[in-house]
């Protein structure tokens, strides 16, 4: 039996062969293992100083406050911007339903309403019995008054298409309001390990609850606001003027097409700039049903793949096309991927470009000196 405790010494004319010496207990001792968080913690403290964990410490607190005040700073800014746009738009429409709403009850204070009423009643008195000639009875109020009234259908689209506008509008500048508090809820300034961990926690707070989910869809409302309002005009110009009405819908469709050019060229072209909320929201909505009805059509293949599987006696004639559709199946066709990774994926691809139009730009930009230098020191990467 060997002794754990007393070390191995080769006998006389021998010499120990340590690759073919194997003790059990010693190789179960030294199996690697994932080492514990407290044992991590103490390497890193005997191997760092602690000046130079401040350090790090610092810069990562400085880093972190820097990111988090720009996206705060961004959202700000973009709330203003659409606080302004919703004053401007409930301005106009409330203008113009003040108007519109009119046209969906009778106007009994019309002088010349009241006038025809009263002719029209006073000739309905008028009969012809033998032996008078004109005879006059009193009528009654059934007879005098009108059938009830009812709105024209342009009437009532147009109010309707108006008023959704303006409640788009006063939604998007409430919730504008709503994010500006959350904004200023969310501010934490100061560099110390307290104010760092304060806005860390922040900072988890506004991705657990989607508040950038928020930001996006105020922009959507606010277009989708435009375009009732363009919609109700044309309602009623097509019930004033033909040629008006024309000439509105030709300019109001190029400028719907110039739209929907702009909000879905970044959808399929990522490298396209006319980015916006509308074109991530068409993106993730796309990319979600892509990916499930992939997902679901690869399940029935790969079911169908199985049982080919198990009858391949039955099937070999046919055994190419099952080959194919597992495939299909298991290996082609990955899910597509997140607004942010396929730009990942693109710069992934085209780095060497990336690189040399970086240093291009450079040259343009900073001058021939600047270029040197960093083409020196790119060639020294590599």
């Amino acid at each position: 039996m060997v002794n754990n405790d007393t070390p191995l010494t080769p006998a006389a004319g021998q010499s120990l062969d340590t690759d073919t010496v194997v003790v059990p207990e010693q190789a179960a001792d030294t199996a690697w293992r994932f080492p514990t968080p407290e044992e991590i913690r103490e390497e890193l403290s005997a191997e760092f100083t602690r000046d130079e964990k401040d350090k790090v410490w610092k810069e990562a607190i400085e880093t972190v406050k820097t990111s988090y005040d720009q996206l705060l700073g961004r959202w700000k800014e973009e709330m203003d911007t659409l606080l302004v746009y919703a004053g401007l738009s409930s301005a106009v429409l409330t203008a113009f339903n003040v108007e519109a709403y009119h046209l969906l009850q009778p106007d009994p204070s019309d002088p010349t309403v009241a006038v025809l009423q009263q002719i029209s009643a006073q000739l309905n008195g008028y009969t012809l019995t033998p032996p008078f000639l004109n005879a006059t009875h009193t009528t009654g109020p059934g007879l005098s008054s009108s059938g009830p009234f009812q709105a024209p259908a342009s009437a009532v689209w147009l109010n309707s298409l108006w008023f959704s506008s303006l409640v788009f509008s006063f939604a998007a500048a409430l919730l504008a309001l709503f994010v500006k508090q959350w904004i200023y809820e969310a501010m934490v300034g100061g560099t110390t390990r307290e104010s760092a961990r304060l806005r860390q926690y922040r900072y988890n707070g506004l991705l657990k609850w989607r508040v950038g989910t928020v930001v996006v869809v105020l922009p959507i409302l606010l277009q989708l606001a435009s375009i009732l309002f363009l919609a109700g005009l044309l309602v009623l110009l097509w019930t004033l003027h033909n040629t008006v009405a024309a000439i509105t819908s030709f300019l109001v469709a190029v400028v719907f097409t110039f739209f929907l050019g702009f909000t879905l060229l970044p959808v399929y072209k990522s490298d396209c700039s006319y980015r916006s909320p509308a074109s991530f929201a068409i993106y993730a909505v796309l990319r979600c049903i892509r990916n499930e009805v992939l997902r679901a059509i690869r399940g029935v293949c790969k079911v169908i793949y199985g049982l080919s599987m198990e009858w391949e006696m039955f099937i070999h004639v046919h055994r190419a096309h099952f080959d194919r559709l597992g495939v299909f199946a298991y290996q082609a066709y990955g899910n597509m991927p997140t607004w942010r990774g396929r730009d990942q994926n693109v710069i992934y691809l085209h780095h060497a470009d990336l690189d040399r139009a970086i240093v291009t730009t450079a040259y343009l930009e900073g001058g021939r000196d600047a270029t040197h230098a960093i083409s020196d020191s790119t060639l020294s990467v590599r």
